[in-house]
């Protein structure tokens, strides 16, 4: 909205004025952005440098993308650079970022179910076969040789579990 505010040649101002009035007319007067594009606003008219109040509502966020627009922003706004294209070309930048992620995401809980699966495998196996042939079993759990394997077994199978959960973990 600001980028086409801005390609439009409004004022950066006016750029926000508008696109408080477009986030209203979309989403109604309920939307978080909204009161803090509007106390945003608020601050420009009592004379704030509307880059300063853009980093203050971008900070109040705590959104990394937001920040760092903010202070694209500002180094557009000393150096007088063109805001519509450099507002458009953050966009893209960000809409790509977002894609991305979400790529990853998608990639990602596909082995993470399979991660999940594999984790459960033994444990219902070794259920089916103690419900099913427990004399089987039945050495590993009655004598000090098999409960000292099984043991091992119950750490190393628990450690593999750490590690599946950190080879999925990506973080972006």
């Amino acid at each position: 909205m600001l980028s086409t505010s801005l390609q439009a040649g409004y004022s950066v101002e006016r750029a926000f004025c508008e696109a408080e009035r477009e986030l209203e007319t979309i989403y109604g007067g309920e939307s978080l952005l909204l009161s803090e594009l509007r106390k945003m606003n608020r601050l420009v008219k009592v004379s704030r440098p509307v880059e300063d109040a853009f980093l203050d509502l971008a900070a109040e966020t705590g959104l990394d993308e937001m920040i760092s627009l903010g202070y694209i922003f500002q180094q557009a706004k000393r150096t007088g650079g063109d805001y519509g294209r450099i507002m458009q070309d953050t966009a893209r930048k960000l809409e790509e970022k977002l894609r991305t992620t979400q790529e990853i995401a998608a990639m990602t809980a596909q082995k993470q179910l399979e991660l999940r699966i594999m984790c459960l495998m033994p444990v219902l196996i070794l259920v089916y076969v103690r419900c099913t042939s427990f004399d089987f079993i039945a050495p590993l759990y009655h004598n000090l040789a098999g409960v000292l394997v099984m043991t091992v077994c119950m750490i190393f199978y628990g450690s593999m579990i750490l590690l599946g959960d950190r080879l999925v973990q990506i973080n972006v």
